[in-house]
């Protein structure tokens, strides 16, 4: 992504970055973009020290999101590592001629920060191992500022994980919110059935990691701690 740049874009940016070695479990903090120049990492929530995703060598991380408050993310090496990285404001002032890079990075960075986001919950508690494979098989959701998902009434479908902002359920007077991490209605993903209310984002809008009814029943079959976790 950044390599189509213009040289003179590129040079800003080399010029601009601040570069860090980082011993193994050292990390850095994530706020505009990160590049992974030598070692290995893991994206990791601020909060929490679950893997989200594995980083290899040249892996670029945006901390960038479409949403405004999105979960925040970090690199923690898993070997010897270089960082390069770079502060919201430096990738803005750098990538004002050319826009679209900076929204090839939110929708990036929004996958990043939902993944490290469904780490503070239910999926946090699964084996490294599982928690990734279960991580491939999720598809990403950004839904506006109060949104509908679901009408009253209407099914839920399969797994869905809130990976940043926050899902409601039922009227404004009596509704149910599920936060970060949470697993939105876990009684419909094991036995279906509709909504007794609508489902929408909350007021600052969502990221929420989803799975059809088919590939949920793919994941309890190949993953079959996943179901104890929800209950």
């Amino acid at each position: 992504m950044l390599s189509d740049l213009s040289g003179e874009i590129q040079k800003l940016l080399c010029d601009g970055a601040s570069v860090v070695e980082l011993g193994i479990e050292e990390e850095v903090a994530v706020t505009g973009a990160a590049i992974v120049l030598t070692g290995s990492g893991a994206v990791c929530p601020t909060v929490a020290d679950a893997a989200a995703s594995h980083l290899a060598q040249a892996a670029l991380v945006p901390g960038l999101s479409t949403l405004a408050e999105p979960t925040r993310i970090r690199i923690v090496a898993t070997s010897p590592a270089t960082i390069a990285s770079w502060d919201r404001a430096q990738l803005e002032a750098a990538l004002k001629s050319c826009p679209w890079v900076l929204e090839d990075l939110q929708r990036l960075g929004d996958r990043l920060s939902a993944l490290a986001g469904a780490t503070m919950g239910a999926l946090g508690d699964l084996d490294e191992g599982s928690r990734l494979a279960a991580f491939e098989r999720l598809t990403l959701r950004v839904l506006a500022p109060s949104e509908v998902l679901v009408p009253a009434g209407g099914e839920l479908g399969g797994l869905n994980v809130v990976g940043a902002g926050a899902i409601v359920v039922g009227r404004p007077a009596e509704s149910i919110e599920f936060s970060v991490g949470d697993v939105v209605l876990p009684e419909t993903v094991l036995e279906g059935g509709t909504t007794t209310g609508e489902v929408r984002a909350g007021p600052n809008g969502a990221l929420l990691l989803s799975a059809s009814r088919m590939v949920t029943v793919e994941l309890f079959s190949i993953l079959p701690s996943l179901i104890e976790l929800l209950r």
